[in-house]
């Protein structure tokens, strides 16, 4: 399990511009939990904190992890009936270990203050480590904010989700993910404001194409391509419509990143959703 884990890349990204796996995501869940527990809630169950923060990133060995920053309502639909799948499929894995089954199962039914309490703390930490760790490089290549203004209409939008779910029962870690959240537009703006807006994304989760293809004779360019950098690209079509639009899924660098591109119609200009992909996951895909 602890192998699996270590596999499913996040989209936080640590202080060195490494992502963070599920792995390093669960052991600050582990240690941050019960922390908070003692501080805050005394009277939660600290053996179901430590025991639920352990098992709560289980399901994402099969769907890997999907951030909700700014996911529409049919794509959190479609995250919660994944979810429900793998974790049909993971619970017969856990047959042979019945304490982390019934940590997982006691989790997900939210049944217990103490599960709904680890996933409230669950949804602060991708905050807190945009702060300590490349948070601007993150809202801004994986969901395309550009400008202050839009991280602060995302935060606004999530804060009130979490004070939806978690506010009447949890308040105080209402007050915690406001307060990250806007010392993380704080950090923003200083670090937009020490350079030019220059902005080249590795790949933003949502573009508008626009094509143009030119064919050239290799032997006429005055340089040799395969003397600058590059990378490999793959690429399949799942689906291909009548109307043009597409379904295309990459792997760059030989498995170095996957892409599944969901593509509209048209010639020119098409817009893009571009979802990131774990080499595990692509088995669905038939690759």
């Amino acid at each position: 399990m602890e192998v699996d884990l270590a596999g499913v890349p996040r989209v936080p990204r640590l202080p060195n511009g490494e992502v963070e796996d599920d792995v390093q995501h669960s052991y600050s869940l582990a240690i941050l939990a019960p922390e908070l527990r003692k501080k805050l809630y005394p009277h939660l169950d600290n053996n179901k904190v430590q025991g639920f923060a352990n098992a709560h990133e289980l399901l994402e060995i099969a769907t890997g992890d999907v951030a909700t920053f700014n996911l529409t309502k049919k794509q959190l639909e479609e995250k919660r009936r994944r979810e429900e799948k793998a974790k049909k499929e993971l619970l017969e894995r856990l047959t042979l270990m019945p304490e982390l089954k019934q940590n997982l199962e006691e989790y997900e039914r939210r049944d217990t203050p103490e599960a709904r309490f680890v996933r409230a703390v669950d949804k602060i930490l991708p905050v807190a480590m945009d702060i300590v760790g490349q948070g601007v490089r993150v809202v801004e290549e994986d969901y395309g904010v550009s400008n202050p203004e839009d991280l602060k209409n995302n935060h606004d939008d999530l804060i009130a989700g979490f004070r939806t779910s978690f506010g009447e029962e949890f308040p105080e870690l209402v007050q915690l993910y406001e307060h990250l959240a806007r010392e993380f537009e704080k950090k923003y703006r200083e670090e937009k404001a020490k350079k030019p807006e220059v902005k080249l994304p590795e790949r933003p989760n949502q573009l508008v194409e626009v094509e143009r293809k030119f064919l050239i004779d290799l032997e006429s360019l005055p340089f040799n391509p395969e003397d600058f950098e590059h990378t490999t690209i793959r690429q399949g079509y799942l689906a291909v419509s009548d109307d043009g639009s597409e379904t295309r899924i990459r792997d760059f660098g030989n498995d170095q990143r996957f892409e599944l591109t969901v593509k509209s119609n048209g010639t020119v200009a098409r817009k893009e959703k571009i979802y990131k992909l774990t080499k595990k996951s692509l088995s669905r895909y038939g690759r």
